[in-house]
């Protein structure tokens, strides 16, 4: 399992609870948020699949984390296997139940894409190609489309260049919110896609440089690498950031989520996409 750790190895307990400090995503513009698997390796070379979260965008083009697969795009195996899942309620009381997987998608045949200079350094690292703090941005293009109930192509877009100015200058005002899905926790939960509204969040960075600190009361937790960051004005949600993981020194740690920015539309000129997920992606 694949598992980002920035600046050092952090010791965390078994049974950790995905996005410590979440509640249920139960509403249906959370449908989109899948839990998948690709191909990766470990130092020996033996295979170590990758957990991560992606969002639909379409019913097939999907957004997430560059370091979930580049080891993929280094071993050119781009098989990917998607959970997509549901919550669950008991029909007599309306009690929650669950989260459960309501389909198990298997892709042998999709793309990915990352920034070009993410391109350039897997032309030379391969398998250990390293990601900054805001290049950690992917697409994946399925071969066959998937039906998603809710794509973000029909509630949410990448924020403008205005929105996302008013956005950092005000970010804490705004509450950004991290949705995951992490059946890893399923041990302790079993509420397995978890939202939370991050309350302290800071901005590094300038233009598309921009990455985005939390040291909030939620925390994200291995396997949510990937994850999207929204925001919300005006009851519409906008799709602004992608979870990198946690970052830390001997003193402190936090948590890093990725600007998407222009990245997304950079990305996406390399594939062949509709007119509509041009629009959402190019917004």
């Amino acid at each position: 399992m694949k598992i980002l750790f920035i600046f050092s190895i952090v010791i965390l307990p078994l049974f950790a609870q995905a996005l410590i400090n979440g509640s249920a995503a139960e509403t249906e513009e959370y449908v989109p948020v899948v839990f998948m698997r690709t191909e990766a390796v470990e130092k020996d070379g033996s295979s170590a699949p990758s957990f991560c979260n992606a969002t639909f965008l379409s019913d097939r083009l999907l957004i997430t984390a560059a370091h979930c697969v580049v080891q993929s795009i280094a071993l050119r195996k781009t098989e990917i296997i998607i959970d997509i899942g549901e919550y669950v309620y008991n029909k007599k009381n309306g009690n929650r139940i669950g989260y459960l997987v309501r389909e198990k998608v298997t892709d042998p045949k999709a793309t990915f894409k990352v920034l070009d200079s993410v391109e350039n350094r897997l032309a030379r690292k391969g398998v250990n190609t390293d990601l900054g703090l805001t290049d950690d941005i992917a697409l994946i293009y399925l071969s066959t489309p998937v039906k998603v109930e809710k794509p973000v192509l029909t509630f949410a877009q990448k924020a403008s260049r205005s929105q996302a100015g008013a956005f950092i200058s005000r970010i804490n005002q705004y509450l950004p919110e991290i949705v995951t899905v992490n059946p890893i926790a399923e041990m302790s939960t079993s509420d397995t896609r978890r939202r939370a509204v991050l309350n302290q969040v800071s901005t590094s960075g300038y233009g598309s440089n921009v990455h985005l600190e939390s040291k909030s009361t939620a925390r994200v937790e291995p396997g949510d690498s990937g994850a999207p960051l929204f925001m919300r004005e005006s009851g519409k949600l906008f799709l602004v950031g992608i979870t990198k993981g946690r970052g830390e020194t001997f003193f402190t740690n936090w948590d890093v989520y990725t600007w998407i920015g222009d990245k997304a539309c950079e990305i996406g000129a390399k594939l062949p996409l509709s007119n509509d997920e041009k629009g959402t992606l190019c917004h």
